[in-house]
């Protein structure tokens, strides 16, 4: 292909124009276009650099950033959240301008580098957290130290957070692994999202603030071009992936995956480098599917093998790398359940806001691990809001997600996370339980309640600063055992009937932000895309990945190589490691355990009793290893 040089590239992007001056060496740069349109420039010269001169839109105030990152130390290890600063936003308390390129130039930039550039509003931002600016729109320029292959026409941007900058390429792109359902469209929709795919994901954001600077993270948003809160953020993107299950060609899609592909390419960049996207209310929610998607299109063991440790990974649910991750885990009474871990330096806090009128927290989890979240809005007293509970923003999402991940395979099986399906199979539609037809879980649940005769003016959280709570059973009669935090009150009554909130089992949960697809279509495509269901498989549906097993053995992660097979009188678990401390617990599909074994070494079985395990029903296993533990639902065949 032909050498293309310049001295000036220049982009309009939602009205605004950028413009980017430059020479390499005093000359013209050689420049060219990546798949998705965005542009690159090649230093071409000795020292492997590029004079930038000028960028428009100018000032101070229309900041850019060099491979954005947070703030490290001398060791390469993030400092402090509270102490971490921005160089895109002047007019904020945490703005920097040693980290705005826009004070910097002109400046001498080294190969291998993306420059991020943004336009800003002054009004309109959204919401008052924000209002005193926040981004318009925003471009990257990605600098080479060489002409890239094919002169980039078959490579993705490479990411812009950070200083690696790996190459992806189309031709590892595998659309045939994306479902192709009648349902979804009749195959006439021409060209998906247009020529250039969903431009308004090309749109880069940078993404970096979620935690230290309050609510800044919203401001980074590309208003001009996607909706200004994460939770739409996230429905936006499913509902977009969701119209790529239809029967329109390969052709017909390239162009919008490549654009969903390029936004998954950015967070996975951000993963890899340490930085957390936290987890809460609607804030944080779509950053995990685009980086599941990456895992499931791109044809690549290594990153595929990754994405998917990601959702069973310790050490990034504690971190709360991904909402979608975090905020659902397997219960003690073996059913999925919602809500942030706030650990048990809170748990004051938690029985203080099970009450309100002082709830903050609309997301927290039961610190016990037996029932659905969040501590506030859940006092049995109908006088009293319900309204701080923020499943029914956060759940339609992460419903979404599954849903989306039943319908193709490969998007499940990179996802990795059976606890997700099995809540969005409950909260929603109470889909594989008999007798349950959808809404909250709050039993079996052993927790006492709030001790009726406890003062009006008990205010547990008191404990962090006046230590005079004026609570008089709390601690006595409920809440947390007073010697030992993490161990709770009991009831003493049957857990299937009593609890903090049995009155609230099975209510329902408006979800206002639940993709389309999932909305109209779930009662006719979720018993066909499950594999225990006679209709199984619908026509269209993705194609099954070979490393998905048969029902009767489960490869459970390889890191452990963690293996279950089962019989309809045996359920056993091998491993290749040794273990001082296997747990193995197994509950029927409602929340009732039926058995359980500890066990060392390497393998252990349960037998199964025909009083208590039926052929052809589902059931949930929970296996902990030395702590580490993986769940899901197997099916007893005959």
């Amino acid at each position: 292909m032909n050498a293309q040089t310049t001295n000036e590239i220049t982009i309009n992007r939602n009205g605004v124009t950028f413009t980017f001056s430059f020479d390499c060496n005093g000359g013209p740069c050689e420049y060219g276009k990546f798949v998705t349109g965005d542009y690159w420039i090649a230093t071409n010269t000795p020292i492997g650099k590029v004079n930038l001169n000028g960028i428009t839109p100018s000032g101070e105030i229309n900041g850019a950033m060099l491979n954005p990152d947070l703030l490290r130390n001398s060791s390469g290890e993030l400092i402090s959240l509270d102490n971490q600063k921005q160089g895109i936003l002047n007019m904020y308390d945490h703005y920097s301008s040693d980290l705005n390129l826009m004070t910097q130039l002109p400046a001498n930039i080294e190969g291998n580098s993306s420059v991020f550039k943004i336009s800003t509003r002054t009004s309109n931002c959204g919401t008052r957290a924000i209002e005193d600016g926040c981004v318009d729109t925003a471009v990257v320029l990605t600098i080479l130290k060489e002409v890239p292959e094919n002169r980039g026409a078959n490579l993705f941007r490479p990411p812009f957070h950070g200083k690696e900058k790996p190459f992806y390429t189309t031709d590892k792109v595998k659309l045939n692994r994306l479902p192709k359902l009648s349902q979804v469209s009749n195959g006439t929709n021409g060209i998906i999202g247009g020529v250039n795919g969903y431009e308004h994901w090309l749109v880069p954001q940078i993404d970096l603030y979620h935690g230290g600077m309050g609510e800044f993270h919203r401001a980074t948003i590309p208003h001009a071009s996607q909706t200004p809160y994460a939770a739409d953020q996230a429905k936006d993107f499913l509902d977009d992936l969701g119209n790529l299950f239809g029967k329109e060609s390969d052709e017909e899609k390239r162009a919008a995956v490549y654009s969903l592909l390029q936004k998954g390419i950015d967070n996975y960049a951000i993963y890899k480098m340490g930085v957390s996207f936290q987890s809460g209310a609607g804030q944080h929610l779509g950053k995990k599917p685009p980086i599941t998607l990456l895992g499931a299109l791109y044809d690549d063991t290594t990153i595929f093998e990754d994405i998917r440790s990601i959702a069973s990974n310790k050490e990034a649910i504690e971190k709360r790398f991904f909402q979608e991750d975090a905020q659902v885990k397997m219960g003690k009474s073996g059913m999925a359940i919602w809500g942030d871990e706030l650990g048990v330096e809170n748990i004051h806090w938690y029985f203080a806001r099970m009450y309100p009128n002082i709830d903050t927290q609309g997301s927290a989890a039961d610190p016990y691990g037996y029932i659905d979240g969040p501590a506030g809005g859940i006092h049995p007293d109908d006088t009293q809001t319900r309204d701080r509970n923020y499943m029914g923003v956060a759940g339609g999402p992460i419903i979404g997600y599954a849903f989306l991940q039943h319908l193709m395979p490969w998007f499940k099986h990179a996802a990795g996370d059976e606890e997700v399906l099995l809540w969005s199979d409950r909260i929603y539609k109470g889909y594989g339980i008999d007798g349950f037809d959808g809404g909250l879980w709050t039993l079996p649940d052993p927790v006492a309640p709030r001790d009726l005769n406890e003062s009006g003016n008990c205010k547990p959280f008191k404990l962090y600063s006046t230590g005079i709570s004026e609570c008089t059973k709390y601690m006595q009669t409920w809440g947390p055992v007073e010697s030992n935090l993490e161990e709770f009150i009991g009831h003493g009554k049957d857990p299937n009937t009593h609890g903090r909130m049995p009155e609230l089992h099975g209510t329902k949960i408006n979800f206002n932000r639940l993709p389309s697809l999932t909305r109209n279509l779930w009662n006719d495509l979720r018993p066909c895309s499950d594999p225990n269901n006679a209709s199984y498989p619908c026509e269209g549906l993705g194609e099954l990945p070979e490393a998905v097993l048969s029902t009767d053995e489960i490869n459970i992660e390889k890191e452990t190589e963690l293996s279950l097979s089962f019989t309809k009188d045996t359920f056993k678990i091998t491993t290749i490691k040794n273990y001082s401390e296997i747990t193995v617990d197994l509950y029927s599909i409602l929340g009732k355990e039926l058995t359980t074994k500890k066990d060392t070494g390497n393998s252990t079985t349960l037998k199964l009793s025909k009083k208590k395990f039926n052929t052809n029903s589902l059931y949930v296993y929970r296996v902990s290893l030395d702590g580490e533990v993986y769940s899901g639902k197997f099916l007893l065949r005959k």
